[in-house]
């Protein structure tokens, strides 16, 4: 009888399992055999006091650890795409320009960020797993020993990451996955929160969204980041943050403009 009603309950089990496959109902593109979640305090910025676990008692451990403070905690993408055998993340700035209606700018260029070692869940050093530039820094030796031998102070821009893709005849994937999925998710999160931002008109935020990318090519947001200090910027990112705050500024004087012009016409 136990052995019947243990075939029952597998039946079951992998029916419902082909039923949430077919209205992709699951993440089963980041999934793995080692259950590993990604723990972040809900107050810390720049990958501080991040740690992949993948035992349940040590998670619960630790987020009891203080009552004061607060975690986040995300399923780890267990297959992320990978460059060159090692890990990376996507920085895309967007910027909202009002909120009512909501307005966002998408920078048509990002840039990645890597870690400094390769890929495994053998061992969740930082170096590993974490990509912020902050975490990074800690293992760019003088000399540059931790260093990717191809990316220079482990960054990449898109137009770089592109051209890997090409070379691999993956460009497509970039075109009709990567990039649409990035501005599909933010203008989605954007929405579920329009309500309940403040509304400052003639003002704009610059906004940066973090993604990570699984084999499939699919991106996944981590995090949108505000306020980004500027001491931590390389020369890459200061360029970069540059030219978005120039086409920003030129879009909130156009704007002035227009609106200038209908207040002006009784409009």
């Amino acid at each position: 009888r136990f052995s019947e009603f243990k075939e029952s309950v597998l039946d079951t089990a992998q029916t419902m399992l082909e039923e949430f496959l077919e209205l992709r109902l699951t993440q089963e593109s980041i999934e793995g055999c080692t259950n590993t979640w990604i723990m972040k305090p809900g107050a810390k910025s720049r990958g501080r006091g991040v740690i992949p676990q993948n035992n349940l008692d040590d998670i619960i451990k630790l987020a009891d650890s203080s009552k004061e403070e607060k975690w986040v905690v995300q399923k780890y993408i267990e297959h992320p795409l990978l460059v060159h055998n090692t890990k990376f993340d996507i920085r895309q700035w967007f910027m909202v320009t009002d909120w009512n209606p909501l307005t966002l700018y998408f920078y048509q260029d990002s840039y990645l960020r890597f870690g400094s070692r390769p890929f495994t869940l053998d061992d969740f050093d930082p170096s590993i797993h974490l990509c912020n530039n902050s975490i990074q820094k800690k293992f760019l030796t003088g000399k540059g020993m931790n260093e990717t031998s191809f990316a220079k102070g482990n960054m990449w821009t898109s137009a770089a990451f592109k051209k890997h893709l090409s070379k691999h005849g993956n460009l497509k994937k970039w075109d009709e996955i990567i990039y649409p999925g990035m501005k599909k998710a933010i203008q989605r999160v954007m929405m579920t929160i329009q309500d309940i931002i403040e509304d400052r008109k003639n003002s704009f935020e610059l906004y940066g969204a973090d993604f990570m990318v699984d084999s499939n090519y699919t991106p996944w947001l981590i995090e949108i980041n505000c306020s980004q200090p500027w001491a931590e910027l390389r020369r890459l990112q200061k360029d970069y943050v540059l030219r978005c705050l120039t086409i920003a500024s030129k879009l909130s004087l156009i704007r002035e403009i227009i609106n200038l012009h209908l207040l002006e016409s009784g409009r």
